[in-house]
């Protein structure tokens, strides 16, 4: 059962906070990613291998999913927000929806054979993700902010 009273304007500046951190560290880690593709993907392949057909392939994953590191991290913030606050069940939807825009998207790009669309994937599932737990966030905020308020005022709290 939720909490009956959580600092909400503690909770909102920790939110605040991360998105910050989290959008700074996204940005950060694109580039880095970005940069040292050509040599990250050394790793992964026999020294001899020809990376030039490769790396058409591996820039434009790399780069579709750089754009969406922001939504990726929103999920992580909202949900454990949520989840901290003592609400499991909205941030487990938003994993249900996560797994649904994954394989929407996925089908798709399986009927019209798009490599583009198929890389696509993971940032359309992080983005209807993140949507979701941005929105049930709010939600929850409210509904704290609502508990507080009538248990401040000596009504029993529901």
């Amino acid at each position: 059962m939720p909490r009956l009273f959580l600092e909400v304007d503690r909770i909102k500046k920790g939110v605040n906070a991360a998105l910050l951190v989290d959008s700074v560290y996204s940005v950060i880690a694109g580039l880095v990613a970005y940069l040292g593709l050509p040599v990250l993907l050394k790793f992964f392949f026999e020294s001899g291998t020809d990376m030039t057909q490769i790396m058409f392939y591996a820039k434009r994953y790399t780069v579709l999913c750089i754009l969406f590191y922001i939504p990726l991290c929103v999920i992580f913030i909202f949900r454990n927000t949520m989840q901290g606050c003592g609400y499991g069940f909205l941030p487990m939807m938003g994993g249900v929806v996560e797994l649904l825009a994954r394989l929407l998207c996925a089908v798709i790009a399986m009927r019209v054979m798009s490599y583009s669309l198929a890389v696509f994937c993971d940032p359309a599932a992080w983005l209807a993700a993140g949507i979701f737990t941005m929105v049930s966030y709010f939600h929850v905020i409210k509904k704290i902010e609502k508990r507080k308020e009538l248990g401040s005022t000596g009504t029993a709290a529901k």
